[in-house]
């Protein structure tokens, strides 16, 4: 058995915009994790993506949009989305949200 290890702080930065932040985990053919953070209030608009994702709420309170639903989410939750389903996220906490995101290839 092959084991990696990967330290998400020197991970690198696969989405930066109006207070979101996203870096890669790690990257394998079938998956990619990418750690994901978005200051209060800060948000990613709904978009849609041709593999599914898994979003693991790892600290906070969010918003999670699958396909124009709002889904109130908040810490240890666990959505799977779809491939080609829409897909967007707000932090709705007081303080930052962080989040693991498992996309499957």
């Amino acid at each position: 058995m092959k084991l990696k290890y990967s330290d998400s702080k020197d991970g690198k930065v696969v989405f930066d915009k109006d207070g979101a932040l996203g870096r890669v985990i790690h990257t394998s053919d079938e998956t990619e994790y990418v750690n994901l953070t978005l200051q209060i209030g800060a948000e990613i608009a709904p978009h849609v993506l041709p593999f599914s994702s898994t979003f693991f709420i790892i600290k906070g309170v969010a918003e999670l949009v699958v396909d124009g639903k709002v889904l109130d989410v908040k810490t240890y939750d666990i959505v799977e989305v779809p491939a080609g389903s829409s897909r967007g996220v707000k932090n709705s906490s007081d303080t930052a949200l962080e989040l693991l995101v498992i996309k499957h290839f």
